[in-house]
């Protein structure tokens, strides 16, 4: 099992609620596609494009930045499609990109624990 592989499955991901208040857009030759998350992690994101035909088809392996905000904190990451599924993107976020970015991973961990606290806090949340 490739390095790569293990970070990517090391970070406990949580589901996206409707209305949890996180907002996440991709950048795509300096342009803006919203998208809706499905779910987050501290090293990755699944989204899909809102508008599914004004958006860029994305292929595994394409390089994408990707901004997430959530309760005042917007962050900016740099990320590799892994898949494809459903109209929608598996993102991975390295700790560092081949043109030496650090991504916020511990800030989005952050992100990714309060959305888990409010959904366990939320009627019909998980135990």
């Amino acid at each position: 099992m490739s390095q790569g592989f293990k970070e990517r499955r090391a970070a406990f991901r949580v589901a996206i609620r409707p209305g949890s208040g996180l907002q996440a857009a991709f950048v795509v030759g300096g342009k803006i596609y919203e998208a809706r998350a499905s779910n987050l992690s501290a090293n990755g994101i699944f989204f899909r494009p809102v508008e599914q035909r004004a958006a860029p088809r994305l292929s595994v392996a394409d390089r994408v930045d990707v901004e997430v905000k959530y309760e005042g904190l917007d962050l900016r990451l740099r990320g590799v499609v892994c898949y494809r599924r459903d109209g929608g993107y598996g993102i991975h976020f390295p700790r560092q990109d081949s043109d030496g970015y650090l991504n916020p991973r511990e800030q989005l961990g952050r992100i990714a624990d309060a959305l888990q606290r409010r959904s366990v806090s939320l009627p019909g949340g998980s135990p």
